[in-house]
């Protein structure tokens, strides 16, 4: 999922499908702060993922865990 939120391709293969990735632009940097002792599961990083970064393009992150069922 990391080069999910950094590249602008699609069609990441899952098992259950190929996945739309509208989300660009995120930094190795940002993604590694969200990652705090406190943050214990992927929705707690979506969300501190978010928090910290301003609600960046938030729908669109929202449905790519959501893809991958989170």
């Amino acid at each position: 999922m990391r080069y999910n939120l950094i590249d602008n391709r699609n069609g990441v293969a899952l098992p259950f499908g190929f996945n739309t990735d509208d989300v660009s632009g995120y930094t190795n940097q940002q993604i590694f702060n969200a990652l705090q002792s406190d943050v214990r599961s992927i929705p707690a990083f979506r969300d501190r993922l978010l928090q910290q970064n301003g609600n960046n393009q938030a729908a669109n992150v929202n449905l790519l865990f959501q893809q991958y069922g989170y």
